[in-house]
């Protein structure tokens, strides 16, 4: 992929058979910019993702009813996070130079 100047994990696994990409989609993704499709399945995930990660955050204060299957594990990852504030986090965005120096996730230009 000679067009690509950064590379994180997430565009990694967009592109890598083995972490379950594509290199089509890569493409149409990150290169040619072109838009997801959208259906219910994708707005159900992610309307349910953004539901753990305010719960897990508090500024959710009762587990939601989309998440209560899983209510255990969702109260034991909220009460990890309050006693170890360090080691609980919803998600990171972790980058490295070409010379793996740490870096912000989204410095396109070093990362």
């Amino acid at each position: 992929m000679a067009n690509v100047k950064s590379w994180s994990f997430s565009r990694l696994t967009d592109y890598d058979f083995d972490l379950g990409g594509c290199p089509a989609k890569f493409k149409y993704k990150h290169l040619d910019k072109l838009p997801e499709p959208k259906g219910e399945a994708l707005e159900r995930g992610s309307t349910i993702h953004k539901l753990a990660e305010d719960y897990i955050a508090g500024t959710i204060k009762r587990v939601p009813k989309e998440l209560e299957k899983f209510a255990v594990f969702f109260k034991d990852i909220k009460a990890t996070k309050k006693s170890a504030p360090d080691v609980v986090t919803q998600e990171q965005m972790l980058g490295f130079t070409a010379n793996w120096e740490p870096c912000r996730g989204d410095d396109w230009k070093n990362c």
